[in-house]
């Protein structure tokens, strides 16, 4: 049987070398409904992939993405949407991308498939390291952490 990851994690990319993920937590959004208000994440897998876009990485991009999604039978996320941002549309499109591909426990306490409130995990995209780039808060316990190294600009020959 697969183990799972705790609730939030911590996803570095080195080029030519696949997505170390690692265990971390931290917190989540500007105006965040109230701690009751956030339903726990079940544990998840992480996936072996790189998840920062590389053309974000060239470009220096940072951000955090609060993403809203439900989970179905299979225990796959559904329907995720941008609920908050503070990022580039293309590391927007990554959270989107990643949360999609996320396997959720559903054996997890933490699921309960009569509970219909949707999840909520913030993703934050950090460069070398995550600085002034603070998680939305109310959501430490939901949240991904996507580290990329800056890529250097080519310089002409």
């Amino acid at each position: 049987m697969a183990k799972f990851a705790h609730l939030s994690l911590v996803l570095a990319f080195v080029p030519g070398i696949s997505w170390a993920a690692a265990l971390h937590a931290a917190a989540a959004p500007q105006a965040a409904p109230a701690a009751t208000d956030v339903r726990p994440l079940p544990q998840f897998k992480p996936t072996n992939r790189e998840w920062y876009p590389a053309e974000a990485a060239r470009r220096h991009l940072t951000g955090r993405v609060l993403v809203e999604f439900a989970i179905d039978a299979a225990g796959r996320a559904t329907s995720p949407t941008v609920r908050q941002a503070q990022a580039d549309p293309l590391l927007q499109q990554a959270a989107l991308r990643l949360v999609s591909a996320t396997q959720f426990d559903l054996s997890d306490k933490n699921y309960n498939p009569r509970d219909k409130r949707p999840f909520d995990l913030s993703v934050q995209f950090c460069l070398d390291e995550c600085g002034d780039l603070k998680p939305y808060a109310g959501y430490e316990n939901n949240e991904i952490i996507v580290m990329g190294v800056s890529i250097p600009p080519e310089k002409p020959l």
